[in-house]
């Protein structure tokens, strides 16, 4: 669509102009930092007044340039929304060769944007400032051919956004009731559903991917798959990183026995809620080689009908000791990760050429998401010291 088109191309520019002024605050940044230098060298009143002036004057170019930004970045994300609106109006296309010829012709315009090094594009890839956006259905091919990769997201509640903040309600676990109701007879007061109101900011995350120019020249190479693979590990890697990091607020519990385990899920834990045990490597150890007064693991015998889940009544996912704690920790989350974290997503994978003063150009990945605590007494944090027998 025209409109689209000409709508990417100011957007293009905005972006331009919103990285020009990062650029020129980086030098008034520096400049700060070389004025803090010049008080300590000032030796009298003149030449304190001089850098004083400076220092005023570098101030006032930061705040006119930092006020020049936020403008560019809301009328960025003005155009992102309008876009996105043509986009949902547009005519869909039926599943079938239409649709396959249309990703496929995404496809080749992604992976030459990236053998020229940006400077070839066309209106079939999305362009933002983290750069050009990777179709959602070509990422997704490399997240199913990677399935022993952990990825705590699927545990969580996703949600999909255009802005960059916001509220979100949250139905909590309920334990209301229904009454019985004589016919013709007044309805009885119902309880009032319970929301969490959850204050939730979308991030921008970038990483370098590592690509060497033989790839990016050989024709041959599935150029956009090698890249794919890189980038999706770093962004699975991403949001299990602030996943954990906001587990590891909630309740903290210290056992040194089983039963205290078993006991957190059947009483600490309300019955309401779902439970999944994100545990440590080192902690599934522990429970791993308990053995019985027979000198049996109890995880592996008949005792147990080979079942992780009549051991331990949930769901499972192991995770390295330092995503929770630190090497040789057994840490753990347990309880209902679905309402206990809310992952809003703002931009799915993206990637940018970029210039470093070093290594020249290198491809930047991108992502916009966020990830906020939800419902505080869906879990606890455990850590498992089992006392020696």
């Amino acid at each position: 669509m025209l409109r689209i088109k000409l709508l990417r191309k100011k957007l293009e520019n905005l972006i331009e102009e919103r990285d020009s002024f990062n650029e020129e605050l980086e030098n008034l940044n520096k400049r700060s930092e070389e004025l803090e230098t010049e008080i300590d060298k000032a030796n009298d009143e003149e030449a304190l007044r001089k850098v004083e002036e400076e220092i005023d004057e570098n101030q006032k170019e930061i705040e006119e340039l930092e006020n020049k930004k936020a403008e560019k970045e809301k009328e960025i994300e003005e155009i992102e929304k309008q876009i996105e609106e043509l986009q949902r109006k547009a005519p869909k296309f039926k599943e079938g060769e239409k649709r396959d010829m249309n990703l496929e012709e995404r496809r080749k315009s992604v992976e030459t944007f990236i053998r020229s090094k940006g400077n070839i594009r066309d209106d079939s890839i999305k362009t933002t400032d983290v750069g050009v956006l990777i179709p959602k259905d070509i990422s997704n091919k490399v997240t199913e051919q990677k399935s022993k990769v952990i990825d705590l997201s699927k545990y969580v509640t996703v949600v999909k956004v255009n802005t960059g903040a916001g509220k979100y309600p949250i139905l909590k676990k309920t334990k209301a009731k229904l009454s019985t109701v004589e016919e013709l007879t007044k309805n009885p007061n119902l309880a009032k559903p319970d929301f969490l109101e959850v204050d939730w900011k979308v991030d921008t995350y970038r990483g370098a991917i590592p690509i060497s120019q033989e790839s990016i020249d050989d024709s041959e190479v599935d150029l956009l798959g090698l890249i794919e693979r890189q980038a999706e590990i770093q962004k699975i890697n991403t949001k299990n990183f602030k996943i954990a990091e906001i587990l590891k607020t909630f309740t903290s519990k210290e056992f040194t026995k089983l039963d205290e385990v078993i006991t957190l899920l059947d009483v600490d834990l309300d019955i309401a809620y779902s439970r999944t045990a994100i545990m440590t490597q080192t902690f599934f150890n522990k429970l791993h080689i308990i053995k019985d007064k027979m000198g049996r693991y109890m995880w592996d015998t008949s005792l147990i009908s080979n079942s992780q889940n009549e051991y331990i009544p949930v769901e499972i996912e192991i995770v390295p000791d330092e995503l929770l704690g630190n090497k040789g920790e057994a840490k753990a989350f347990i309880g209902d990760v679905e309402s206990a974290i809310l992952l809003t997503d703002r931009k799915d994978l993206s990637v940018k050429w970029l210039n470093h003063e070093i290594y020249g150009e290198y491809l930047q990945a991108g992502l916009r998401f966020g990830v906020t605590k939800a419902d505080t007494e869906s879990g606890f944090f455990v850590t498992l010291n089992l006392a020696e027998v």
